[in-house]
């Protein structure tokens, strides 16, 4: 669901063009290779705001009061990316489909252009990387 096979994940693409983003691009990587789905269905108490949750990073995305400014930054930046359309597909999502869409770093269901599809793809490793490391700390 995240990524197509025999291609290098376009987070690794975007770390070559810009290497300060190296490290959230091995995170992001890193997370993919590790999504499953939550089999038992147990639910999870974040310590940070005390939310019930089955899979952290959907619930640092979408919920965690906690993460509330880092999430609202992240919109922001997603909105600048024109065509505001865009922002809203992403809005409509589920939050489960919206974790792979970022996970994903490609705008496969939408057509953006060259440079609002690198900018999407800095967005996607930048913030899976914040919202993963605020919510273990």
């Amino acid at each position: 669901m995240i990524k197509k096979e025999y291609a290098p994940h376009p987070a690794w693409t975007i770390a070559l063009k810009h290497p300060n983003l190296r490290k959230q691009a091995q995170y992001l990587t890193s997370v993919c290779c590790l999504v499953r789905d939550n089999d038992n269905g147990q639910y999870i108490l974040c310590d940070r705001c005390g939310k019930m949750f089955l899979d952290p990073l959907v619930h640092a995305i979408a919920s965690c009061d906690y993460l509330d400014e880092t999430r609202d930054n992240f919109w922001c930046e997603i909105i600048n990316i024109n065509p505001i359309t865009f922002s809203i597909f992403l809005a409509n999502m589920s939050d489960e489909d919206l974790l792979y869409y970022l996970l994903s770093c490609n705008s496969d269901n939408f057509q953006l252009e060259t440079d609002q599809l690198e900018t999407f793809q800095a967005i996607c490793v930048r913030y899976i990387h914040k919202f993963g490391t605020l919510l273990q700390d």
